[in-house]
């Protein structure tokens, strides 16, 4: 088997590995997790100063990012959410406005019905998902490299992007091909990592 081979089985059984550990996850649970990632987001200076904030609206099984969209709704911050746009194939980044009416798109991720591209916007903080990813900022997604293209848009060039998943889903390394993009931090009900570097909100001291 090639080397790209190799990795792409790596990365599939890994998938697999990670999906299912993420859906024995309990409801009450995944709720009082996701409230601890919401929590660890919020602290994090580079969200206080963000004036623009992408988010994803998501999936039943998924860190429900609903507390952090409405806190940066009601703090006067701009939110952007990613759309899949038919005529281009490809996911796009559009505003998300307060008491937007969503629908179902692409594989069931909830959409506005009604959008507008962000333009010339630059986002200043990305909260972005996955099915697994390591302490070092890897991030392994669905397959098809949505995420992947949506991290490399111009308008998250000097963004950070913030990696959220349970700890259920934070593995030891996570198999990467030259297009795959990693996250410049991550996020746990357990608390934040800096791309290998824990974050002490106490005494910011470094951690492995």
């Amino acid at each position: 088997m090639s080397g790209v081979g190799q990795i792409s089985d790596r990365k599939r059984r890994m998938r697999l590995r990670c999906e299912r550990a993420r859906r024995s996850i309990r409801p009450n649970a995944r709720r009082a997790a996701s409230a601890a990632i919401a929590r660890e987001i919020m602290a994090q200076p580079v969200y206080a100063a963000a004036r623009i904030v992408a988010a994803y609206l998501a999936l039943p099984s998924e860190v429900q990012t609903g507390i952090v969209i409405r806190d940066a709704l009601r703090r006067g911050k701009r939110v952007c959410v990613p759309l899949f746009d038919k005529r281009r194939g490809t996911y796009i980044w559009v505003w998300l406005h307060p008491g937007a009416r969503l629908r179902p798109g692409r594989q069931g991720v909830m959409e506005p019905a009604r959008h507008l591209l962000i333009g010339r916007a630059r986002i200043d903080l990305a909260i972005v998902p996955g099915v697994a990813f390591d302490r070092h900022g890897r991030r392994l997604g669905r397959g098809a490299g949505w995420y992947d293209r949506l991290l490399s848009q111009p308008a998250l060039r000097n963004g950070i992007a913030i990696g959220v998943a349970f700890e259920a889903q934070i593995v030891r390394q996570v198999p990467v091909a030259g297009h795959d993009r990693p996250v410049d931090m991550i996020a746990t009900e357990r608390g934040s990592w800096r791309a290998g570097r824990l974050i002490c909100h106490d005494c910011n001291c470094p951690g492995s």
